[in-house]
């Protein structure tokens, strides 16, 4: 990761804090006092302060240019890591030590990897207090498995015996509560490995089966699998120009899988949209669970079918604080500075906290310098939440009037902000003889505030 030179500063300035003094004793009437002038109080909300400068130098703290690709999909993942693939049967489950691992016992009904074992697998899983347990007797699973380590542990709690332990824990059990499932998912994963396997050959020929491959894992039964399916979308040539009915219909109906996670159930709306599959725009239309909605109004413009200014400024009455969240979003997007009044609104009134921050962080996004005059408004919230949601607004949107702003409000901020306002202000690049920070040493009233430019926020108690 690398640090921009703003987080630098900022950490700098954290580092010629006292922190610790900040978690111990209050002084009197609730404040904490710098040494060598009596009058010099930084109120008793400093440790808020500080707690919404870390905050916000973690969140100044950007990937390098050079981020991890995303991952393939993951039953090849799967399959490359596991030694042995089985479906089977869990015939029981043992529990040892408390609780705290248990052995299942999983009769093979097929090896799709591997060579099949001449007894039932025995299989490790250490289990945590208050997380489902991954295998349940009766449950058909098909699961990824590698031979368990040699641990004193379960050299002192399990019997003698050869273990094997799933590859990549709960994401490597495949389970299904009917044999029919368990066959249908053990079959697609054979046909996953098969395909692994025999790299190569003429594109031209296997084209097909492996586009019929990846729709039939679009349609299975199993989550994993549907979210490789949508992964696999991107590669088929030219699919929007060459989708079928069936496949339109078997994409149709995964978007409207209430049983699918939501997780899963994102990635098919992104993978619709940026395979350009306006087909699909109705079945999108269609969806109204509210935690997809920004998800699926996104898809819909990235097709050509975003809803007015009009049905997103409608959205915003909405009584479910995620459909706002979504509706500010996406206004934001399709209107750029237009919106912005609009969204100030309810970045300032909205009366649910989280759609307000959906809303600072929007106005951030416009990059516009029109939005620093509500986002100042909405810094003088009492909750620091809200605070550094603006603080990182206005840091988005930089440059000069970004600083300027930062300046205003060391001196219009409420007074347990105005600290956090200047040491904002340091993190835009100005320097102590910046006229802005000058401004502040010869007229700021609060000489702790003028003191914190001088010599950092040393904080001490009595």
């Amino acid at each position: 990761m690398r640090r921009p030179e703003s987080s630098r500063i900022l950490l700098h300035l954290l580092r010629n804090s006292r922190l610790e003094r900040l978690t111990r004793g209050r002084g009197d009437a609730g404040t904490r006092q710098i040494p060598a002038s009596p009058r010099r109080r930084v109120p008793a909300s400093a440790a808020g302060v500080l707690c919404g400068l870390v905050v916000f130098a973690a969140t100044l703290v950007v990937p390098d240019d050079g981020a991890a690709a995303v991952e393939a999909p993951r039953l090849r993942g799967l399959l490359k890591q596991a030694p042995l693939v089985v479906a089977a049967e869990v015939s029981e489950v043992t529990p040892y030590d408390n609780g705290r691992v248990a052995v299942a016992r999983l009769r093979v009904n097929r090896v799709l990897k591997g060579t099949k074992p001449a007894a039932d697998v025995m299989a490790v899983e250490m289990r945590d207090t208050g997380t489902p347990p991954i295998f349940r007797a009766g449950d058909y699973v098909v699961g990824f498995l590698r031979l368990a380590g040699k641990t004193t542990y379960l050299a002192q709690h399990l019997p003698a015996g050869p273990y094997y332990q799933l590859v990549s824990g709960r994401a490597s059990c495949l389970a299904a509560p009917e044999p029919e499932s368990s066959a249908e998912i053990a079959k697609l994963v054979g046909r996953v490995a098969e395909a692994s396997g025999r790299p190569g050959g003429d594109p031209a020929r296997s084209a097909p089966a492996t586009r019929a491959l990846v729709f039939d894992l679009i349609a299975a039964p199993h989550p994993v699998l549907v979210e490789d399916g949508a992964v696999s979308l991107a590669t088929i040539p030219d699919l929007a120009a060459t989708l079928t009915q069936e496949e339109q219909r078997r994409l149709d109906v995964a978007l409207g899988r209430s049983d699918l996670p939501v997780s899963v159930r994102l990635v098919l709306i992104r993978a619709v949209a940026d395979n350009g599959l306006r087909q699909l725009v109705p079945a999108l239309q269609r969806i109204q669970s509210p935690e997809l909605l920004s998800a699926t109004l996104q898809a819909l413009a990235k097709l050509g079918a975003a809803p007015t200014g009009d049905d997103l400024r409608q959205q915003l009455g909405s009584t479910d604080p995620q459909v706002r969240i979504a509706a500010t979003q996406q206004l934001v997007r399709q209107e750029g500075a237009e919106a912005i009044p609009r969204v100030s609104q309810v970045a300032l009134g909205d009366a649910d906290p989280s759609v307000r921050i959906a809303a600072i962080e929007a106005l951030g996004e416009t990059k516009n310098p029109q939005a620093l005059k509500p986002l100042e408004r909405v810094f003088a919230d009492p909750s620091w939440d809200i605070r550094q949601a603006s603080a990182r607004a206005i840091h988005e949107i930089g440059g000069r009037q970004a600083s300027e702003a930062f300046a205003r409000l060391a001196f219009d901020a409420p007074p347990d902000a105005q600290i956090y306002a200047v040491v904002l202000l340091m993190t835009t690049g100005v320097g102590k003889d910046d006229p802005l920070v000058q401004r502040i040493v010869q007229t700021h009233p609060d000489d702790s505030v003028r003191h914190l430019i001088e010599h950092g926020l040393d904080v001490h108690h009595h």
